[in-house]
C-alpha cells in the first residue's frame, strides 16, 4: 500500500512539473482513472458485508454499481447511480436508502443516503482488483462517528 502511495505521489509530482513547464493544468482526473483497478471502471454487482466496532455482523447490502452518472442532490462531484438489489442490514439509518458512489483512483466512496443533504452514511475504502475494504461512517454537519467496517466482493453468479 505504501508503494502505491509513493508511486501516485511521484506521478503527480512529475505530471505537475511537466505541466508547469508548458503552462498547462495537470490532468489529475485522467491520472486517477488510470490508477483505478479495471474491474471497478465498469458496472458490476457487489456484496458489501458490514461489521460493527465489536466485529459483530450488521448485515449485507448487494449493490449494482451502474456506471451511470447521477445528479447528486447535495454535492456535484461525479456521483454514479447505485441500485440496491438486496439488503438485510440491521441498522436504523433514519432515512430511506438511495445510494450513489464514486471512484477516484483506488479509493471508493458509497453514500447510502445520498439524497439526504448533510447526513451521510458512507463506505470509504481502498480498492483492489476484485474487492474493497474500509470504514462505515456516519457524518453530519456537526460531526459524525464510526459505525464499523466493510468488505466488498464481486458477485460472480
Amino acid at each position: 500500500m505504501l508503494r502505491g502511495a509513493y508511486l501516485v505521489g511521484s506521478m503527480i509530482i512529475l505530471l505537475s512539473l511537466a505541466n508547469c513547464a508548458s503552462n498547462k493544468k495537470p490532468d489529475f482526473v485522467g491520472l486517477m482513472a488510470q490508477l483505478t483497478p479495471v474491474r471497478w471502471r465498469q458496472p458490476g454487482v457487489w456484496d458489501f458485508h458490514i461489521v460493527d466496532q465489536q466485529k459483530e455482523s450488521i448485515g449485507t447490502i448487494r449493490l449494482h454499481l451502474s456506471g451511470e452518472s447521477v445528479a447528486a442532490e447535495c454535492d456535484d462531484h461525479d456521483w454514479m447511480r447505485a441500485v440496491i438489489i438486496y439488503d438485510d442490514i440491521d441498522y436504523d439509518f433514519g432515512f430511506d436508502l438511495q445510494p450513489a458512489y464514486r471512484v477516484h483512483g483506488n479509493w471508493l466512496t458509497v453514500d447510502l443516503t445520498a439524497t439526504v443533504c448533510g447526513a451521510d452514511h458512507l463506505f470509504n475504502g481502498e480498492l483492489d482488483d476484485d474487492s474493497a475494504s474500509g470504514f462505515f461512517n456516519y457524518s453530519h454537519r456537526l460531526g459524525g462517528n464510526n459505525i464499523g467496517t466493510f468488505t466488498a466482493v464481486l458477485v460472480t453468479e
